[in-house]
């Protein structure tokens, strides 16, 4: 088309198959035209909405691109397997529990690795630290300040290659994962600092809540891009959360406490994500 308005589109498709061409020769034969169909479709959709969706849409390639040539050159050197060996795929059976034990291993390693650096703290400033001059026990002040960020980081790596065999370009996910625990946290911190409010009710239905609201938003802007209807993530991960309330009660102390937490949020979200890629490759579906 030679209107004005497909020329951008044009413009941009060229560019694309450009940055391909700096992918190896097999990794081209084997994705580079269906990942422009792919692309060719992104653009299309974007220029619906306006030119910030589309500037989104070149931020989000350009973003990832980096990555993926260094990824495929390595598998290039070192002979093994492409890494993208499909675009879209139902997960099979063994996704499901794949999932729910990552993301339960993934709340062990932030722990440990969470003390670790507590004890290295502790060489340096002792066993107490002082912030804005109050005496403060180390350990106690910083754990959840440590363990936060770690739990999203760990979470984010250990989903990210399980993920990455089903969707296109999720590396995203490793970003926002953490990036949704920290937005939980600063808002229930916030919160808490300037309501007062009944501790059992607010622990009980809120703060789950908004845990499973912030990383399931964080996340659903990576699902969003990839997949139909991805709005179902976010009460998908709400309700994961409130079910580990329900279950576990007003503490979480004991050891089954502690496997309802790890494991009901993951089970909810597994569920999730298998309608969600099924919904997305169904016929009347497009895989944007």
């Amino acid at each position: 088309m030679k209107s004005k308005e497909g020329q951008p589109g044009a413009t941009l498709i060229g560019i694309y198959r450009l940055c391909l061409g700096f992918y190896p020769a097999d990794f081209r034969a084997q994705f580079a035209e269906e990942m422009t169909a792919v692309f060719t479709q992104a653009t299309m959709s974007a220029r619906e909405e306006g030119r910030w969706a589309l500037a989104r849409v070149c931020l989000r390639e350009g973003g990832d691109l980096p990555y993926n040539l260094a990824r495929e050159h390595w598998h290039s050197l070192t002979k093994g397997e492409l890494a993208m060996t499909t675009i879209y795929r139902k997960p099979e059976w063994f996704f499901y529990p794949s999932w729910i034990v990552l993301t339960t291993l993934s709340f062990y390693v932030a722990f440990a690795l969470m003390w670790v650096i507590i004890f290295q703290v502790e060489k340096v400033v002792g066993g107490t630290i002082m912030i804005n001059g109050r005496s403060h026990i180390t350990e106690d002040y910083l754990a959840m300040i440590v363990f936060v960020p770690l739990l999203g980081l760990v979470s984010g790596l250990l989903q990210y290659p399980l993920l990455r065999r089903y969707l296109p370009r999720m590396g995203w996910w490793i970003g926002a994962t953490p990036l949704g625990w920290l937005l939980a946290t600063g808002i229930i911190l916030f919160l808490t600092a300037i309501l007062t409010m009944n501790a059992i009710w607010f622990s009980f239905w809120i703060i789950p809540s908004l845990i499973g609201g912030s990383v399931g938003f964080a996340q659903w802007l990576v699902l969003r891009q990839r997949v139909s209807r991805a709005g179902w993530w976010i009460p998908a991960s709400i309700v994961g959360w409130l079910a580990v309330r329900l279950a576990a009660g007003e503490t979480l102390v004991g050891l089954l406490d502690i496997i309802y937490l790890t494991i009901l949020p993951a089970l909810a979200t597994a569920v999730t994500f298998g309608l969600l890629i099924r919904q997305t490759m169904s016929p009347e579906s497009t895989a944007a």
